[in-house]
């Protein structure tokens, strides 16, 4: 009788752990899949200059925008090869740094208050946004008459699983992903 009691409460004590054990992983699991909330305004880390810029994040946007004086743009000989581009891009403090990169597409973007549209270069960059590093498509355009030289668009906000707190600002203490 006492050796029934006994396995008893061995049965017990292992479904009670196994159940504690599944309980935390549930939690894990949960908070890893938890859209990182985020702000208006935030500090993005922007790994190719090794660089943190506030930028403004927009919803309304389709794609992101970063400030970038064009340099060069050098048109593929070959058939279906992508064409380069070299641009400047300047950090909050007005440093420049050069890059050069493939261009992915040709976006069309139509004037403000003005007919017709603006063809912007699309590149692919790594932006750590709230902690996150999310790999992209930003379109480079001259915004150095806008308050932020950066523009979060959708396209970040989706692949990074982000959710915007229109009131709140600066939310994030991890604008660095290295």
């Amino acid at each position: 009788m006492v050796e029934s009691k006994s396995k008893m409460a061995a049965w017990v004590i292992l479904v009670q752990s196994a159940s504690l054990l599944m309980l935390v992983l549930y939690l894990v699991i949960t908070e890893r899949n938890r859209p990182i909330v985020i702000g208006k305004l935030e500090r993005v880390g922007v790994e190719a200059i090794d660089t943190v810029m506030r930028a403004r994040i927009d919803t309304g946007a389709g794609i992101t925008s970063l400030n970038a004086r064009i340099v060069k743009v050098t048109k593929s000989a070959t058939a279906g090869a992508p064409d380069r581009i070299r641009f400047e891009i300047a950090d909050d403090n007005g440093n420049t740094k050069s890059l050069e990169r493939d261009v992915v597409d040709w976006q069309r973007i139509k004037n403000k208050g003005d007919e017709g549209f603006t063809k912007r270069p699309v590149v692919k960059l790594d932006l750590c946004l709230g902690g996150k590093e999310v790999f992209g498509r930003v379109n480079l355009v001259d915004r150095s008459d806008f308050n932020y030289q950066l523009l979060i668009g959708r396209n970040f906000l989706e692949t990074g699983d982000f959710v915007v707190d229109a009131s709140a600002e600066l939310t994030s203490h991890r604008s660095r992903c290295k």
